[in-house]
């Protein structure tokens, strides 16, 4: 698990990446051109339908409620949309955007089930439900023309410090789609390039964005072997790098952006699952911050001892005996001189009195193995031989209790 600080570092490197000269930058257009309706020309008064809605006898078609067609200022909403949740930034680079005129359907199949989850604009679909290849709907794309569609996420890679990797992984790609049916009836498919890799957000990262982009192949098919990609054995990082703006910049003479949906996924434990089954050679990343500790008061002399009855001050500041677990005030000297003390420095004790009492079971000259008794602990000394808060800490050692709790299970 990451410190505090690298996780930090992380989240600035996040927040920092768009450099103020950028973000006065004025919009490119990279897509195709869309006129906004005007409001003079779509609101239509309809005296007749009045009385109909006011004695609520006004009947209405849910087909056409629902139909794409009729909604014109869905590409609008659609790059509202993905202006907000910062798209277009992180896969093109500011300030390029494009409006999504081409509505783009997009189903996840429920296990066991004929229900599906569609795709919107940011809607949540958990990863269990997304492993296996979603289904999309080609027939509202003209048949005289190629289409690539590609699923990215800009979320899953870590970047470094340098910055210099692409910040992108590449789920999926298939290139020369046609909308156009075969003999049977059965939708023509496209050439998969990258095969299908399900989300694997990882844990303690919140929400990631898994962004599906619909290209239209303007000068007829296109060979885009060389972004093949396999299945992923080892890890996303060496095998699914990827960077939508590198990409496009190279192919923008022959693809256009025209279509455009995302969800959003977060972790649990079918991620987990996936990775233990398939990807056995790769590590699963688990992430959380550690908040330090409250700082202790400034340290003193003559601390102040508070007892159950009146305040005083002892030279010690001894005994409470019985509660010598360094979360009291009143507390003898050596546990009040540990909270001060370095939490590195005392782990590192507590490690090598671990190994020190946990001994070699395949060696037969231990000394714990020899012993008829190998689980019983020797007397303690006597008060006259060792001092009391040497005892006590010895009684809290062997009880596994206070700062030796982590020795549980490892006995001397």
């Amino acid at each position: 698990m990451p410190n505090a600080s690298k996780v930090f570092r992380i989240n600035f490197i996040y927040f920092s990446d768009v450099a103020p000269a950028q973000q006065s930058l004025e919009p490119v257009d990279i897509g195709f051109k869309f006129d906004p309706p005007k409001r003079t020309h779509k609101i239509i008064k309809r005296p007749e339908l009045e009385p109909l809605a006011r004695r609520k006898e006004l009947k209405v078609k849910i087909d056409e409620v629902h139909n794409a067609d009729e909604d014109v200022e869905s590409p609008i909403r659609r790059s509202l949309a993905a202006c907000h949740y910062g798209i277009f930034s992180d896969l093109f680079g500011p300030p390029h955007q494009f409006n999504p005129v081409v509505d783009l359907p997009i189903f996840y199949p429920l296990a066991n089930s004929s229900d599906v989850i569609p795709v919107f604009c940011g809607n949540y679909v958990s990863p269990e439900n997304a492993m296996d290849e979603p289904l999309v709907d080609l027939s509202r794309l003209t048949s005289n023309s190629l289409w690539t569609l590609i699923m990215t996420c800009p979320d899953e890679p870590l970047p470094d410090e340098s910055d210099t990797q692409p910040a992108e992984y590449i789920h999926w790609m298939i290139t020369n789609i046609s909308s156009e049916v075969c003999a049977d009836g059965a939708p023509k498919s496209g050439d998969v390039v990258v095969e299908y890799l399900p989300p694997l957000p990882y844990c303690g990262t919140g929400f990631h964005r898994y962004v599906f982009v619909l290209y239209r192949q303007d000068n007829g098919v296109v060979d885009l072997s060389g972004e093949t990609r396999g299945p992923v054995n080892v890890d996303q990082h060496s095998e699914r790098v990827f960077s939508t703006a590198d990409f496009y910049r190279k192919h923008q003479d022959a693809l256009t952006p025209a279509g455009l949906a995302f969800f959003q996924s977060s972790w649990n434990t079918s991620v987990r699952s996936y990775i233990r089954e398939h990807l056995p050679l790769s590590k699963e990343l688990v992430f959380g911050v550690e908040f330090p500790d409250d700082l202790p008061p400034p340290q003193s002399r003559f601390p102040l001892a508070n007892s159950w009855f009146h305040p005083r001050r002892h030279p010690c500041g001894l005994p409470l005996a019985d509660s010598r677990l360094g979360v009291h005030e009143d507390v003898s000297f050596d546990v009040y001189l540990d909270r001060y003390r370095d939490r590195r420095e005392m782990d590192e004790e507590l490690v090598k009195l671990r190994l020190a009492t946990e001994g070699n079971p395949l060696d037969a000259t231990c000394k714990r193995t020899q012993s008829p008794f190998p689980l019983a602990s020797p007397p303690l000394p006597s008060d006259r031989e060792v001092p009391s808060w040497w005892r006590q800490q010895e009684i809290q050692r062997r009880l596994r209790k206070g700062r030796w709790a982590q020795l549980e299970g490892h006995e001397d």
